[in-house]
């Protein structure tokens, strides 16, 4: 815990040296009190009603913490607020975003985004940290109709693998709160509807991104996470594609590298074992994927047998 010792005031922040007028309000500060702190340098404004001890380095953590602490129940943290503490995005995005049924709640700051929604139900909500957040599911469907479509696949894939999120709890929250058909509701409807949580999820972003250059490309759909037997029925490998009838397997290579020859002579095993059952096997690297996807696309064609523009 951080403190503020003036004068014989005494006050407990938070652990991101946050304080509330409140708070400060307690230990015998009064308005002006606060303000000649202020001047000092001694506390900084945050948002209205909360401060910030100086000697704190700002961060994005304090600033959540803000935000909730300005809300005051009100309502709760949400959408990509909500999704960065769930892990399901890497970043650390402002502005920062909550939800709440009060229409008369406007947002202080243009870090801080309000969203009005109808009901917040409980069943909706976690508690992390102290702060009331929407959970896994909440914050996908939220996020369905502020995100890309294939952002919000990545998320969504995210979730999956953290066991955050099944079918049916995101089919009831529709059933619920999702009668308006946005283009957001509309695109996780369509989700569920193709059977995507029925299939493998993807073991990374790469591998999503690769599915959706095959989706954009018109392009085959692979089979994920393909299990690789010999005649015997013994495992040889799973890869993360494969198109079985054709014998074609694809791997997304990202930058992994060999820490010893025990890994590599095993690589090299494996591409063996798969070559003698007549396997193909491409490689696909995120530069190909990211910098060269026609050349991508004209290999996987020729691959599977079809034209490529070449041949046109």
């Amino acid at each position: 815990m951080v403190h503020l010792d003036v004068r014989t005031t005494h006050v407990e922040a938070s652990p991101e040296g946050l304080l509330t007028r409140e708070q400060l309000e307690r230990a015998g500060l009064n308005k002006a009190a606060r303000a000649r702190r202020v001047k000092s340098g001694l506390l900084v404004p945050v948002l209205p009603g909360i401060f910030r001890i100086s000697s704190v380095p700002e961060s994005w953590p304090q600033w959540v913490r803000a935000a909730w602490l300005w809300l005051k129940g009100r309502g709760a943290l949400s959408h990509l607020t909500s999704a960065s503490p769930l892990h399901l995005i890497d970043e650390q995005p402002f502005p920062l975003e909550v939800s709440s049924p009060m229409r008369s709640l406007k947002s202080p700051s243009d870090r801080i985004i309000v969203h009005r929604v109808g009901v917040l139900d409980s069943c909706d909500l976690r508690w992390l940290n102290e702060m009331r957040m929407t959970n896994a599911v909440r914050t996908i469907f939220d996020l369905a109709g502020s995100v890309t479509p294939e952002k919000l696949e990545g998320i969504l894939d995210e979730a999956r693998r953290q066991r955050l999120v099944a079918e049916r709890p995101l089919r009831d929250l529709l059933e619920r709160v999702g009668q308006c058909g946005g283009p957001g509701t509309r695109h996780l409807r369509g989700l569920l509807d193709s059977g995507e949580m029925d299939r493998p999820v993807p073991g990374s972003r790469f591998e999503r991104r690769f599915i959706q250059f095959l989706c954009r490309r018109s392009l085959p759909e692979a089979e994920r996470q393909f299990v690789i037997e010999d005649q015997a029925g013994n495992f040889v490998a799973r890869v993360d594609f494969a198109y079985p009838e054709l014998k074609i397997a694809i791997e997304c290579d990202s930058k992994k590298h060999h820490f010893g020859r025990g890994d590599w002579e095993r690589d090299v095993e494996r591409q063996s074992r798969l070559s003698a059952l007549g396997w193909l096997v491409i490689h696909v690297s995120w530069y190909m994927l990211v910098s060269r996807p026609d050349e991508l696309e004209a290999l996987i064609r020729s691959a599977l047998g079809q034209p490529t523009l070449l041949d046109l």
